[in-house]
């Protein structure tokens, strides 16, 4: 029961993905797992509490991954090295579909209008993103690798900002692409404030 409750979420969620919420159907969803209209509505009462299901299980845990691991000690090169494994891995279950980071940012703004409750969640992982980054930052400036004259916040942001400038501009692009893409411009950057 729990793994076709699983099933369901992972399937639907790219589905999701591939046409967002208002482009998918019920009928989507029952075609791809090949599923009865009961069968689905034994485990969700409807098209929107599937979707928080998958905001809430799936999508949220994303980002939440690496932000609960202890990543307290790592420099600039190992945090990117880091987060370059994890997003491989977690876009391995992907890699067969046409999706890029561009549409994970899509559904998140549609989930930010369906639930607003999603920003306060939104901002605190934002939050903890520049925490980490900084902590990185801190780390590195310790051991002598970068400028010790950067500013540790606006740098942290600016690691941000790569990965949502990729995400937002890579329509064009499937996840894999993407991740690389966001992975060059984290080296960059940090050619940029090295000694």
């Amino acid at each position: 029961m729990k793994e076709t409750r699983q099933t369901i979420l992972q399937k639907a969620f790219i589905i999701f993905l591939e046409k967002g919420y208002y482009g998918t159907s019920i009928t989507d969803i029952q075609n791809e797992l090949d599923i009865g209209r009961a069968t689905l509505y034994h485990h969700f009462a409807n098209k929107e509490e599937l979707f928080f299901a998958i905001i809430d299980e799936l999508f949220m845990s994303m980002g939440n991954n690496v932000q609960n691991e202890d990543t307290s000690e790592m420099t600039i090169k190992e945090l990117i090295d880091h987060l370059k494994k994890k997003l491989y891995d977690e876009a391995t279950w992907l890699s067969s579909k046409q999706i890029g980071l561009v549409d994970f940012f899509i559904l998140s703004a549609e989930a930010l209008r369906l639930k607003p409750e999603y920003q306060e969640i939104s901002e605190k992982q934002h939050e903890k993103a520049i925490n980490i980054w900084s902590k990185a930052i801190r780390n590195s400036i310790k051991k002598g690798e970068v400028k010790e004259t950067i500013d540790v916040t606006k740098t942290a942001k600016l690691f941000i900002y790569v990965k949502h400038g990729v995400g937002i501009l890579s329509n064009r692009k499937n996840l894999e692409q993407s991740i690389t893409e966001t992975q060059n411009g984290y080296e960059s950057i940090y050619q940029l404030i090295q000694k």
